[in-house]
């Protein structure tokens, strides 16, 4: 193994600095994903009685507690939850290759993905206006 000077005895300092702060924000979002994943794990269970990892998130829009929320669903909303749901299936297969991806495609899907939950966000936030629940009944 190449030890950490070797690497560098060619580098500049901005470079070992650049180095440094990319693996500093990799770490810390890798942190926060799985924080996340270990949330998600625990709403899946107790929401649908389902392991996360057991849980193929395409699947998830076809399950009947989702099409009941979706029947339920307040019209104006309904809209934009469904091309919400079809953003997030065009995504979430390509996430599924994600170590096929170059870094491009992956920092791409990674704008993608948190400009989904922006969006997301924003049709909740949107839900609240309308009687403080995306459903109406």
């Amino acid at each position: 193994m190449v030890g950490m000077m070797e690497v560098f005895k060619d580098k500049t300092h901005d470079d070992f600095v650049r180095f440094v702060q990319v693996i500093t924000r990799f770490l810390r979002s890798l942190g926060e994903m799985l924080e996340a994943y270990g949330d998600l794990e625990d709403v899946m269970k107790e929401l649908f009685g389902k392991e996360a990892k057991n849980i193929d998130f395409l699947e998830l829009f076809e399950s009947e507690e989702v099409r009941g929320l979706l029947e339920s669903a307040d019209p104006k909303l309904l809209g934009k939850v469904v091309v919400f749901m079809f953003d997030f299936m065009r995504i979430v297969r390509k996430v599924k290759n994600i170590d096929q991806l170059s870094p491009e495609e992956k920092k791409e899907v990674g704008s993608q993905l948190k400009k989904l939950a922006k969006e997301f966000e924003g049709v909740m936030l949107e839900g609240e206006e309308y009687g403080g629940d995306v459903t109406s009944g």
